[in-house]
């Protein structure tokens, strides 16, 4: 009976096997077979991470894996044997690349910025002040109130406060009268005679000052209506250069209030006797105080026919003064005067007057304090002489 036995030896990753056959000669042939397995695993892993504050992870794994198996069978058998060689290799190559990439990219940034900026500036700035005159009006005085159809006073006062003496001798300053607290032009909302033009003595030295005096009509022309007005004064910025032209007009602290008109129609007349040379003369009339002119609204001190002079206008109830005065070279000697009221820019030939030789039975009447008194629609005659004392004669009416 035959008995098989099987011997594995496994070296490594080699495996022999043998066969043999029991009672066979112990020079039987020997069977030799050689395995060789070379294994060469060669892993290389270029791992480069560059880690920046953009976190940009780049992982390269090159794995090379090279095999290489040789296997050599050299059978030598002298005998007639049936060698059956069943050489099983069985190679198993795992690689198994685990490769686990943590990238824990903790950026801390701390910035603690200490900026400590000392700025030292030593601005020396030396302003010079070109040397120029700078007008202002300081104050004004005139009346709170007045009736339409007569006159104020405006007194204005001017400084000088700029940094050189004034040249402009004089100045000029401009009285607007405005419906609203904005004086737009002047005048514009309130016509005065004369342009509202205020003349103020100069020239005026640094911080001098100096004030003039203008008498006005409250006029009714056409525009002009009793009411509330805001009164504003400004100094004429064109004179000459100032340092500054923005403060030249004044605001006065109180408004004006111009009444209504109500009187009575006044005429004064004077002309020639009929016996005396050509005499003309100048009438003017004053209110109560004898100072403060009243004005007139159809051509005052106008010549009419024969040398006629008259005065026309309208005046409230009370006392008034006229003066009359020679005109020119041809204002001496006998002249007749009537007043009458209730007809305005009429006259009337009235009767023949005083001789040119008759004596003036009025005199003294050279002032106001020894004015004659004028009686309505009663004709006076007078002498108007060479003599000083005799150069005016006055005169004093009451309109009821």
């Amino acid at each position: 009976m035959r008995t098989t036995g099987l011997v594995v030896f496994v070296m490594g990753m080699m495996v022999v096997a043998v066969h043999g056959c029991k009672g066979d000669s112990i020079n039987e042939g020997f069977d030799a077979s050689t395995d060789t397995d070379t294994d060469t695993d060669t892993d290389t892993d270029t791992d480069t991470d560059t880690d920046t504050d953009t976190d940009t992870d780049t992982d390269t794994d090159t794995d090379t894996d090279t095999d290489t198996d040789t296997d050599i069978d050299m059978d030598t058998d002298t005998d007639t044997d049936t060698d059956t060689d069943t050489d099983t290799d069985t190679d198993t190559d795992t690689d198994t690349d685990t490769d686990t990439d943590t990238d824990t990219d903790t950026d801390t940034d701390t910035d603690t910025d200490t900026d400590t900026d000392t700025d030292t500036d030593t601005d020396t700035d030396t302003d010079t002040d070109p040397l120029l005159p700078d007008y202002i009006v300081t104050g004004l005085t005139i009346p709170t109130t007045v009736m339409m159809g007569y006159t104020i006073d405006a007194t204005p006062t001017v400084q000088n406060i700029g940094t050189a003496a004034g040249t402009v001798n004089p100045l000029w300053c401009t009285l607007i009268l405005s419906t609203d607290d904005n004086p737009d032009t002047p005048g514009d909302d309130f016509f005065l005679m004369g342009a509202g033009m205020i003349m103020v003595p100069g020239p005026l030295a640094i911080s001098a000052s100096s004030s003039g005096t203008q008498n006005f009509d409250i006029s009714p022309f056409p525009g002009n209506t009793p009411g509330t007005y805001y009164v504003f004064v400004e100094v004429s910025p064109w004179a000459e250069p100032e340092l500054d032209t923005t403060n030249n007009i004044y605001a006065h602290t109180s408004q004006l209030q111009v009444t209504a008109f109500t009187g009575t129609d006044v005429t004064i007349e004077t002309y020639p006797t009929a016996n005396a040379d050509t005499v003309r003369t100048n009438v003017t009339v004053y209110f109560d105080d004898g100072i403060t002119i009243v004005p007139g609204f159809w051509g005052a001190q106008t010549a009419k026919p024969d040398d006629y002079v008259y005065w026309a206008g309208q005046l409230p109830a009370g006392t008034y003064f006229v003066k009359v005065g020679s005109y020119l070279t041809n204002g001496y000697g006998p002249y007749s005067i009537i007043y009458y009221t209730g007809v305005s820019g009429t006259y009337t030939a009235e009767a023949p007057g005083m001789d040119h030789d008759d004596v003036d039975a009025y005199e003294p009447d050279d002032d106001a304090a020894s004015a004659t008194t004028l009686l309505d629609d009663v004709q006076q005659n007078h002498t108007i002489t060479d003599a000083p004392t005799n150069y005016y004669d006055w005169f004093e009416i009451t309109v009821i």
